[in-house]
């Protein structure tokens, strides 16, 4: 596997505000085992359909301290 020089703690980082802002989620946990085969997470982009079913654009919902969003149903909020 190809190295991308981008140490750990940078990676887990941006990979913890991608799922917290809604762009990604995890769809399976990782697995080590010496006796088996190990298995990497599994994630999904949100703004994609999955398992025939359709995206659920949870980024929709990220909105930044002082932006008005207007949000799906019409409401329009600002924090």
């Amino acid at each position: 596997m190809e190295k991308i020089g981008c140490a750990k703690g940078t990676a887990r980082r941006a990979f913890e505000e991608l799922q917290r802002s809604g762009f990604i989620e995890m769809v399976d946990e990782s697995l080590f085992s010496s006796r088996s085969q190990s298995k990497a997470r599994t994630w999904r982009l949100t703004w994609l359909p999955f398992k025939d079913g359709l995206p659920t654009n949870e980024w929709e919902k990220l909105s930044l301290p002082g932006q008005k969003c207007t949000l799906k149903g019409g409401y329009r909020v600002k924090i």
